[in-house]
């Protein structure tokens, strides 16, 4: 099973002497693999972020496309939202990349696939994501894949926007 041979990694900053600043240290330790009883190790991964401009970007974009998709479907449907979709873009980084990983972007791109694919096939949502949004946030995405932009969850990123776009595609579906 998948869960037997790769372990989640605990996370922890140190500071840094040299550099002045925080670096990250992976914990290594038994603890660090999800077991029955604490399947929160599956979330808890959006709520870590490696650098002050990891989660600034990360807190503007939630802010923003968030704000808008909360204010329309309400807080529960967030919360569903943000749980479901960071659980199932952690698991994809984990079982396609492995266990050294953090951040909300997997949430944020769920959240822009949503909003793209909802404003696009039901002109009644009340909110469409302009050209510009769309062409920055996959140029973001083609970037991580290429490696310009250093270590990043591509996975996480690819399987948020998937699992957002197929949320927000369901009148589509449900309509034919």
């Amino acid at each position: 099973m998948l869960f037997r041979s790769q372990r989640l990694t605990l996370t922890r900053y140190v500071y840094n002497n040299q550099t002045g600043g925080l670096i990250y240290v992976p914990i290594e330790s038994s603890k660090s693999k999800v077991i029955p009883r604490e399947i929160w190790r599956l979330v808890t991964p959006i709520f870590l972020h490696f650098s002050l401009m990891h989660i600034v970007f990360n807190m503007m974009s939630l802010a923003s496309i968030g704000r808008l998709l909360e204010g329309r479907y309400g807080r529960v449907w967030m919360l569903v939202f943000v749980l479901l979709t960071g659980i199932g873009s952690n698991l994809a980084q984990y079982a396609l990349s492995g266990p050294n990983f953090g951040g909300m972007s997997g949430v944020v791109y769920a959240l822009f696939g949503f909003a793209w694919i909802r404003g696009w096939c039901d002109p009644t949502a009340g909110f469409r994501l302009g050209a510009n949004s769309v062409f920055i946030l996959l140029l973001w995405l083609v970037l991580g894949f290429l490696g310009s932009l250093g270590p990043i969850a591509n996975y996480a990123h690819l399987g948020g926007l998937v699992l957002g776009a197929l949320w927000g595609a369901r009148p589509l579906v449900w309509r034919r």
